[in-house]
């Protein structure tokens, strides 16, 4: 009888690898490489499968036809087909077609046609799209007794099944016919339970419920890559996987009853130690577009200490030459060129020069903040964005320090939010959890839109985050470990919301608009055309796919535009005299 490893081995073992790797690294400024790949697996969304009656699913596959989802259960005995939300579209029962224990499904897009294999009778029953048997086939007969898994290799039209028991990947013809098979445990999985096809680079991802971890295989068995599950979504009843584009899987959970879509585009591809250059209690950082540098506070040291982007000490500003006995974090004001370092002692943002001279400060503690750790600053709306570890909450103050507006963090359940930081242009914010060891993702208005863990890379106290706009790159302190992480995650720099600046051309002159989604679908925003600034308040219908907006106290005399909004809510296009405006790229 299989042992389940105990977590704490597997962050052992996953830390070590994670070590191992990053030894064979590059500069980042040299690029980076790697034996294998460091997946950072983020949770885009997820839907609950026991609104529909899948109260314990047991297998998932992507319909590439219809853009839905077929789930299995093996407590119902039934298939519920779903669209990408989760809505239920219809369902059938497996037993009239002789199935009373579903574990597995798969999606043959040659003959549009569902494969379900049987754990217990040992079988694989293929259905057409109206849930009508077409013929079946046995798997004890090519060694599977206990086939939990199925997926469609769509290149060479075969079927792979996975076995728990046997540790071992079956590749057969669509009729049952064995082709070859090869054994998970030489990678490490001694559990597979589910396997997803992946088209675009001819992959199997194997899920495997007691690693709790995807490993990422070629047609050959050859470990590729692999993450995490039980960190990254907090599942360790993990029970199927499927991929519905190059790099996007969706997982059940038979223990949680829910699908999470994950993306794995992103990784950690760098990392530098700041003990190096004596900060060994670093509590926050910030990014320096206009020297290439990183500022990282020691609240111990009383420091900020400014580094290249290698991590090589270029100077020291002393806090206590301006009055910050426990500096927490540091934001820079990419318009005055100016640091402002928040304070939890004082409950007081200071603003400071290059030099470290004080221009002047403002307490956030009239705001309720007793316990600020984090500052970070919008330059499109020319904003600082607090955050309070102790009060689960960010507060927003205009450059003076005046209140503007909060929110809470436990809406998308961040319980010590340390840092946060504007990733521009999409107009979201990445906020660090030093409790939960989680990076958010929250819109504008704060609401979470996806997360990822980072405690299996072995950062148990994040205290600071920045992001890097010119190169698109995540950085990440952590004051255990005295390390600064790089993250590439292009999922998250996704526009989620209206919230930016769009720049076009209006009769021939360089205009821009600036907006800010406040909730229902109302916008608050500025056209920006020469050196005149006009308020335009709208809406943003999203089923439509529009956006009305009122220019007020204008030539046009507060004339209202319906523009269209592209997909990706990167585009805005309007008719004559505005055009076209595009989200503006740093």
């Amino acid at each position: 009888m299989r042992k389940k490893l105990k977590k704490i081995y597997q962050v052992h073992v996953r830390l070590c690898f994670t070590l191992a790797i990053l030894f064979f690294s590059f500069s980042i400024l040299g690029g980076t490489a790697y034996g294998a790949d460091q997946i950072v697996p983020v949770v885009q969304s997820h839907f609950d499968t026991a609104g529909f009656g899948a109260i314990s699913p047991s297998g998932i596959t992507y319909n590439s036809s219809t853009g839905e989802f077929a789930i299995v259960c093996s407590s119902s005995d039934e298939i519920y087909i779903v669209d990408a939300s989760g809505v239920l579209q219809w369902q059938c029962d497996t037993t009239v077609f002789g199935c009373h224990y579903p574990t597995g499904i798969a999606y043959n897009s040659l003959t549009d046609e569902y494969a379900i294999v049987d754990y217990n009778s040992d079988m694989v029953y293929i259905i057409d799209s109206s849930c009508s048997l077409q013929y079946s086939f046995g798997t004890i007969g090519f060694g599977a007794d206990y086939p939990t898994g199925i997926t469609y290799n769509s290149t060479t039209d075969r079927y792979a099944i996975v076995d728990r028991t046997d540790d071992e990947v079956y590749v057969v013809a669509t009729d049952g016919i064995f082709d070859y098979s090869f054994d998970t445990a030489l990678f490490g999985s001694d559990n597979p339970q589910g396997i997803a096809y992946n088209l675009s680079d001819q992959t199997y991802a194997i899920l495997d419920d007691t690693d709790d971890e995807v490993y990422v295989v070629d047609t050959s068995g050859t470990l590729l890559a692999q993450f995490d599950t039980y960190y990254t979504i907090g599942s360790y009843s993990v029970r199927g996987i499927t991929c519905f584009s190059s790099t996007d899987y969706t997982i059940v959970d038979s223990t949680a009853d829910e699908a999470y879509l994950v993306n794995t585009s992103g990784g950690l591809i760098d990392q530098f130690d700041t003990a190096n250059f004596g900060c060994a209690d670093p509590t926050g950082m910030t990014y320096i577009p206009s020297s290439q540098e990183i500022a990282i506070t020691d609240s111990v040291d009383d420091a900020i200490y400014i580094t290249d982007i290698n991590g090589n000490l270029n100077r020291t500003i002393w806090t206590s030459i301006f009055g910050s006995t426990s500096p927490q974090d540091i934001a820079f004001n990419t318009h005055t060129n100016e640091f402002a370092v928040v304070d939890n002692s004082s409950d007081t943002v200071y603003v400071i020069n290059d030099s470290g001279v004080l221009q002047y400060s403002f307490s956030v503690g009239i705001y309720g903040s007793t316990e600020p750790s984090g500052i970070a600053y919008n330059s499109e709306t020319k904003e600082y964005m607090i955050t309070d570890s102790s009060n689960r909450m960010v507060i927003i103050t205009n450059s003076e320090g005046n209140l503007l507006r909060q929110f809470a963090t436990g809406v998308f359940f961040s319980s010590s939010p340390r840092d946060i930081t504007c990733l521009l242009p999409a107009g979201n914010y990445a906020l660090v959890d030093n409790n939960k060891d989680e990076v958010y993702i929250v819109n504008s208005m704060g609401f979470g839109e996806m997360s990822f863990d980072i405690y299996n890379f072995g950062a148990t106290s994040p205290t600071g985050v920045a992001y890097v706009p010119v190169k698109g790159y995540l950085l990440m302190v952590d004051s255990s470990q005295d390390e600064v992480y790089f993250f590439d995650i292009p999922a998250i720099l996704r526009a989620t919301t209206l919230t930016g600046t769009f720049t076009g051309n209006i009769l021939g002159q360089h205009s821009s608009i600036v907006l800010r989604e406040t909730g229902e679908g109302f916008l608050s925003g500025d056209l920006r055309r020469g050196v005149a600034t006009y308020n335009s308040p709208g809406y943003f219908d999203i089923v439509a796919g529009e956006a009305t907006l009122t220019f007020l106290n204008t030539p046009y005399s507060d004339k209202t535009y319906v523009g269209t909004v592209s997909e990706d809510l990167n585009t805005l296009t309007f008719p004559s005299p505005l055009g076209v405006f595009d989200r503006k790229l740093h």
